[in-house]
């Protein structure tokens, strides 16, 4: 089903693109192993960013998107570029970075229908992780107005979400993804950007599965068990380590806590103190 309607040409394109680098090779190697392991059926092309290093990416169905090192701005321009001469029907792009390391297998024929849905009602943006919120938040979009992509639900995310442009997995209309990056000053700011216009979608129940093992450049707690668990093995290189002790995983648990009772309220209430002074 999906080979014909790839071959289709009066129908867009979609392909995968993985922002990613020399510098962080170390992590993608994790996230190659774990996602062949959970969607060895995956039916799109996959882009990946790298600037020289490739022994990580002999895999079938790699294209290698090698650009001069810079920063993320500037290598992830170029490397759109890249995948426009390499495919230029492609309109829509499902977007990772390379350290979301999967643990469970992907429904390859939802996603098939997710995808036809896509190339009809042309979205900018639909997120395929449930968007995070409180618990109060979470049940709100069970009651938000709906529409649907394939078989999966979606509502509209609301224009208020500090990360409503959030580089969780999604797919992003090629332009529109040009267009927020080359308005972003970093990797940091680019997921708090919206244009008011062009509404942005998001799935209610997860579709993806997959957890980061990588915060602020250095491997978050747990990473190693987590990697060993779900790729069958792990190699920290010469990366940091966060601390797994108990106090750090307590901490680390914590956290989560504190944010399902509270979500983003502290960091938007900031926001508007801001805003008033």
């Amino acid at each position: 089903m999906w080979a014909d309607f790839q071959m289709n040409k009066d129908n867009c394109k979609i392909g995968i693109f993985v922002m990613s680098c020399d510098r962080t090779s170390d992590v993608a190697k994790h996230f190659i192993s774990a996602f062949y392991k959970y969607w060895p059926d995956c039916p799109f092309p996959i882009y990946f960013g790298i600037n020289e290093i490739k022994a990580h990416l002999q895999r079938p169905g790699i294209f290698h998107l090698s650009v001069p090192s810079s920063g993320w701005k500037e290598e992830s321009l170029l490397q759109l570029q890249l995948i426009r001469q390499a495919e230029p029907g492609i309109t829509h792009l499902l977007v990772f970075l390379d350290d979301f390391i999967f643990n469970r297998k992907v429904d390859t024929n939802s996603l098939i229908a997710i995808a036809e849905d896509i190339t009809k009602k042309q979205p900018d943006y639909l997120r395929l992780k449930r968007l995070e919120e409180s618990w109060l938040g979470l049940l709100r979009q069970y009651v938000l107005p709906g529409t649907r992509f394939g078989t999966e639900s979606c509502f509209e995310i609301r224009k208020s979400h500090p990360y409503y442009s959030s580089l969780q997995v999604a797919f992003w209309k090629i332009d529109h993804l040009e267009d927020f990056i080359n308005r972003a000053g970093n990797i940091w700011t680019f997921e708090h950007l919206q244009n008011v216009s062009k509404p942005h979608f998001s799935v209610r129940n997860t579709f993806f599965h997959y957890r980061h093992v990588v915060e602020k450049g250095a491997w978050e707690t747990g990473a190693a068990r987590y990697c060993r668990k779900h790729v069958g093995w792990f190699e920290p290189g010469n990366r940091k380590m966060n601390s797994s002790s108990v106090a750090a995983t307590c901490r680390f648990y914590g956290r989560k806590l504190i944010f399902f009772l509270l979500g983003y309220s502290v960091l938007e209430f900031r926001k508007w103190i801001k805003k008033q002074s």
